[in-house]
């Protein structure tokens, strides 16, 4: 597989690495699990779609994305960053970062309610609740 820039780094996250030539990856090469290769197929087409854009390291568009996004920003203003925030939403990404920040949220929050379940912070934490569910009663609608 043909990976370079941040799809490379990814599939390196994902225990994966490459060789110096051809030859030695073809000798050597990855045994990839059925969860894995969801997420290589997903970096292998990232990485098709930027060769396609030029957008990788070498490619006629390639920049650092973070300087990109910082010039970029500063140069948005009044209407255009309101048409810009609402073309980010319509982008895969976005949705896919607030995807990952929910799920993530929800692990802190399970692991939270498991450590202190039992415990001297898990009572406080119920007592604490019952009595905001009291004054939410009390609260007209």
């Amino acid at each position: 597989m043909d990976l370079a820039g941040i799809q490379e780094k990814q599939a390196t996250l994902l225990g994966f690495h490459g060789y110096a030539t051809e030859q030695q990856a073809l000798a050597h090469p990855n045994s990839v699990s059925l969860l894995q290769k969801a997420n290589l197929n997903i970096l292998e087409a990232d990485y098709k779609q930027a060769l396609r854009e030029g957008a990788q390291p070498g490619g006629p568009n390639a920049s650092n994305p973070l300087a990109a996004g910082l010039q970029g920003a500063a140069n948005i203003g009044g209407i255009a960053a309101i048409g810009d925030f609402f073309n980010r939403l319509t982008q895969k990404n976005t949705w896919i970062r607030v995807g990952e920040v929910l799920a993530g949220l929800m692990l802190v929050w399970i692991g939270f309610n498991a450590i202190t379940k039992d415990t001297a912070v898990g009572q406080g934490l119920q007592k604490a609740k019952r009595g905001a569910m009291k004054v939410a009663e009390v609260v007209p609608k």
